[in-house]
């Protein structure tokens, strides 16, 4: 059940929107194609169309072209309001979701969809009637169930999120009893095994007969909160960082009872968003820890880095690339490979369409008497994250050299990465 981090929401199967303890957190569909296109299939179906400032981006409004509003339609407002959120484009994704509604109201997945849209934006009331509308239409939907747990947990609404999170488990409970069985019988160890037992914890506390008392349910729950947390922390990348920004702020909603849990989880959202660059929020958040115990010498140590980095940043170029989390660069380099969807997650890939053998490094070099060093496997996830190649004399090279993440090499050869001038101070 290892997963690459950024599929760290799925890995629970049907257990669904309580992934690794009913957090949704989706995967990343490197393959997401311009959402232009989607629409664009001819005569009779929806299409762009340009608006008064010239804009062919935008998604037509309240007209559609060619024949009457008809199902098929409704998907193709969908799965272009899914392109748009992939892109973070939450404006036009959400106008085509409520699009697609206007065409087909009846689709429980649209309202769910939009409701998560909502939610991203912060706009709770709104992200919870789109989820008990598509509870309405489709009951058994778990992943709404999961989500709306979420956005009644970031309103502080414990009782709620419980409630909620325990009927997400409802219609699997056989499958999540045998997952839970065997996430017990392994060993655990260190903090993505942590993570999994947590869950496993929960979910077992959530499908008892008798009530759990609600402080053993919210224990597991800030345990599962703050292990995933700190995994997608550690890995890194622009999605994984902003996930766990989020559970740690879903971790705080809960109130840990122990100041040190509070002045834990408040450095390491500080420390999530100034590897973010928001530094301004990571120093208001080393305030919020100060004021609950103003001794504290790892906060002010803390607050401390932040400031001084907050002041390096201001240089120019000071930003850097995402390196293999890079969404822009992966997302292109995917769709070299021409990918086809089949099934949700399930691509089949264009083998004649390889990538150019003039953007592959073949160079070799040799070193008489050099030495690599490989940086030790920390956790069962993350095998290595640094290669360094020294000559016999002990200097290390830094052109051959590796930091994983890093920066992606390949960027500065990609005319579509939307970052060049990250890639090229990095790869250079």
């Amino acid at each position: 059940m290892c997963r690459c981090p950024s599929q760290f929401g799925r890995g629970f199967g049907t257990a669904g929107a309580l992934a690794g303890c009913g957090l949704s957190l989706p995967s990343i569909d490197r393959s997401a194609p311009d959402p232009v296109g989607l629409l664009q299939f001819g005569n009779g179906t929806a299409s762009a169309r340009r608006n008064r400032s010239g804009d062919r981006n935008l998604p037509a409004g309240d007209e559609l072209p060619g024949a009457e509003a008809s199902p098929i339609q409704a998907n193709l407002y969908h799965h272009l309001a899914q392109a748009w959120q992939q892109q973070r484009r939450m404006g036009e994704a959400i106008a085509a979701y409520h699009q697609a509604i206007a065409i087909d109201p009846s689709r429980a997945e649209i309202h769910y969809n939009l409701g998560r849209a909502l939610h991203q934006q912060g706009d709770f009331t709104g992200a919870i009637n789109c989820f008990q509308t598509a509870l309405r239409l489709n009951p058994n939907l778990a992943q709404a169930w999961g989500e709306s747990g979420l956005v009644w947990l970031a309103t502080g609404q414990i009782d709620r999120a419980l409630q909620d999170f325990r009927q997400a488990i409802v219609p699997d409970q056989a499958f999540i009893a045998a997952y839970c069985d065997w996430i017990r019988s392994q060993p655990v160890t260190e903090e993505f095994e942590q993570a999994r037992f947590a869950c496993a914890e929960f979910l077992i506390a959530l499908q008892t007969d008798s009530q759990p008392e609600r402080s053993l349910l919210q224990a597991w729950l800030l345990q599962i909160l703050t292990h995933w947390a700190n995994v997608l922390s550690d890995y890194g990348g622009e999605v994984q960082l902003r996930y766990a920004e989020q559970l740690y702020q879903y971790a705080l909603r809960l109130q840990p009872q122990q100041i040190h849990q509070q002045i834990q989880l408040y450095q390491r959202l500080a420390q999530c968003l100034a590897r973010q660059r928001r530094f301004a929020a990571a120093i208001v958040t080393c305030h919020l820890a100060l004021a609950i115990d103003p001794q504290n010498a790892l906060i002010q140590a803390e607050l401390d880095r932040v400031q001084r980095s907050s002041e390096l940043a201001r240089s120019p170029n000071a930003s850097s690339c995402a390196g293999l989390n890079c969404e822009p660069c992966l997302q292109r380099m995917t769709l070299k490979f021409a990918p086809v969807r089949l099934s949700e997650g399930v691509y089949q890939l264009d083998s004649r369409s390889p990538v150019p053998a003039d953007r592959i490094d073949r160079t070799v070099t040799t070193i008489d008497n050099g030495r690599i060093w490989v940086a030790p496997q920390t956790s069962v996830w993350r095998a290595c994250s640094a290669i360094a190649v020294f000559s016999a004399g002990g200097e290390r090279v830094a052109n051959l050299s590796r930091s994983y993440p890093g920066s992606c090499r390949f960027a500065r050869r990609m005319p579509h990465c939307k970052f060049p001038m990250r890639c090229r101070r990095r790869c250079g």
